[in-house]
């Protein structure tokens, strides 16, 4: 947790009125989650640039929400009205990064319930450890 104070990586909804996003997550009716396998601190150092490229990224239709890492994956939230073009948004940006991690996404109303995976379409199965 030290590294995220030092880079300023996480956002959450309870610190987002202090970076000035708090009026982009508000009326959000959707969780989206790009999950990634994550084994080392390398990963997580690599994803952590991710999420932060995302971030400034992703334009106004979407907020990142922050992220969490554990049994072997990494999961970083979005909130969107859209989570289709926030899905074709993220590919493009990946595009350009290249994460050697593989990505899965998906989403959910923000109330819960059960996800719907957009990429990859191959994928089945998708849940949150």
């Amino acid at each position: 947790m030290q590294l995220l104070a030092a880079c300023h990586c996480q956002l959450t909804l309870r610190d987002a009125s202090t970076r000035g996003d708090a009026k982009n997550w508000i009326g959000m009716r959707y969780q989206l989650v790009v999950q990634f396998d994550a084994v080392s601190l390398g990963d997580f150092d690599d994803l952590t640039c991710f999420e932060e490229a995302l971030r400034n990224g992703i334009g106004d239709s979407a907020t990142v929400d922050g992220h969490d890492s554990g049994s072997g994956e990494f999961n970083i939230f979005i909130l969107t009205n859209h989570p289709e073009s926030t899905c074709q948004l993220i590919q493009q940006i990946s595009a350009s990064i290249h994460p050697k991690q593989r990505m899965a996404i998906a989403f959910r109303e923000l109330t819960g319930g059960e996800f719907s995976i957009l990429w990859p379409s191959s994928q089945k199965e998708f849940s949150i450890s």
